[in-house]
């Protein structure tokens, strides 16, 4: 189970799955990467596809800073319900961008000239030690005047279904470097940064873009 959804494992092709999305996430094999990308805080284990030493496995590679569940093969059609009194949740996922509220247009408005005003008073410092420091100049007017983000959707998104964001400076690939991801995967970020964005993501997301490209690549997601 991802922020906004579920995750559970398609029983012919082991894949992870997001039902809400309609397609995969990726193979079984590429699960470590697939929760560093989408910041995964719960998954679900259907052990009718998994043996109990694979879910062990899993749980113990991956770390105690996600929730696990296991489904027995008897309660498959419970999957993604957070009681056996609670079914269909899967299947009945409201989409909600927060994006889109008034709220949080103003807030990442905010952010984006605050992070202005934090530039400008240190200016003196990444003008001469950042590495980013002629990206930062070209595009720090264009968002002080609203015309740039700081943080959009990775490369600027052209499906209709999600609101409309200006350009971005950054984006969640710059938090995820070190893996090549595919046009689905992009989509898909693009999804959760509208739907599940709020202030602290934007700054998670600029946070990571400050460290070194990662050489080694593991393959693409």
């Amino acid at each position: 189970l991802a922020p906004d959804g579920s995750e559970v494992q398609d029983s012919v092709t082991t894949r992870v799955i997001r039902p809400e999305l309609g397609d995969s996430l990726g193979r079984l094999d590429q699960l470590e990467e697939i929760v560093r990308i989408y910041q995964i805080e719960e998954i679900i284990f259907c052990s009718k596809d998994l043996r109990a030493q694979e879910i062990l496995s899993w749980m113990t590679s991956l770390g105690a800073g996600i929730s696990y569940k296991i489904v027995p093969e008897e309660s498959l059609s419970i999957i993604g319900s957070s009681s056996k009194n609670e079914p269909g949740e899967l299947y009945t996922i409201e989409i909600k961008y927060n994006i889109a509220q008034a709220g949080q247009r103003r807030n990442k408005r905010v952010l984006d000239v605050a992070i202005c005003l934090l530039l400008l008073c240190t200016s003196p410092f990444w003008l001469f030690f950042s590495e980013k420091r002629a990206m930062l100049f070209k595009n720090w007017g264009l968002v002080f005047i609203g015309k740039k983000h700081w943080v959009s959707y990775a490369i600027q998104a052209s499906d209709p279904m999600l609101p409309a964001l200006k350009p971005g400076v950054f984006s969640m690939l710059d938090a995820i470097k070190g893996i090549e991801p595919t046009q689905s995967t992009i989509a898909r970020l693009n999804y959760l940064y509208a739907k599940d964005w709020d202030v602290s993501r934007d700054l998670d997301i600029l946070f990571k873009s400050r460290r070194p490209n990662v050489q080694k690549h593991t393959g693409r997601i």
